[in-house]
């Protein structure tokens, strides 16, 4: 998982893949386009997600992970908690469907913030969330109240080894 500012990320000091790349670029040159709820393709299998909803409670939240497809989002307005964990602390609870390139589960331990990380995202900031790098994302952050989020997901394709 990377978290930045997107006025950042060409300064992070390693190499990215070039999907990855493609990404942010397109991020820098779209991030003030208003667009509309929908997909958007993009060259080399990569696809915008345009979303906006209110952010939500963390109770019954369930994480998920992908496993073809890297997700990038950014919030193109408003403030949002994304909660992320490593494998092994969390029990599947529907599994793999291939054809959305999703799975969900559940933190085992009671109060999930004992085995999850949270990351506050506002305007003109991104996370990327690889394989194995399970998120619950649209929350509300800690003791604030439920708030309007436009966001970019950019889904792109896992690099062939």
């Amino acid at each position: 998982m990377i978290a930045d500012s997107l006025a950042n990320w060409k300064a992070m000091g390693f190499p990215l893949s070039p999907g990855l790349v493609q990404g942010l670029e397109w991020l820098e040159e779209n991030k003030d386009t208003d667009y509309d709820d929908g997909e958007i393709p993009l060259d080399n299998g990569l696809l915008v997600k345009v979303q906006s909803y209110d952010t939500k409670d963390t109770k019954g939240g369930q994480f998920e992970n992908h496993h073809q497809k890297i997700d990038i989002q950014y919030i193109v307005d408003g403030t949002e908690a994304i909660y992320w964990s490593k494998p092994g602390s969390m029990k599947r609870v529907k599994p793999f469907d291939n054809a959305k390139d999703i799975e969900f589960f559940e933190p085992m331990a009671k109060n999930f913030e004992q085995v999850t990380t949270c990351i506050i995202l506002q305007k003109g900031q991104f996370a990327i969330f690889f394989p194995s790098d399970w998120h619950l994302p649209s929350m509300t952050p800690s003791k604030q109240q439920p708030a309007h989020v436009k966001k970019f997901v950019i889904k792109v394709p896992v690099p062939e080894e």
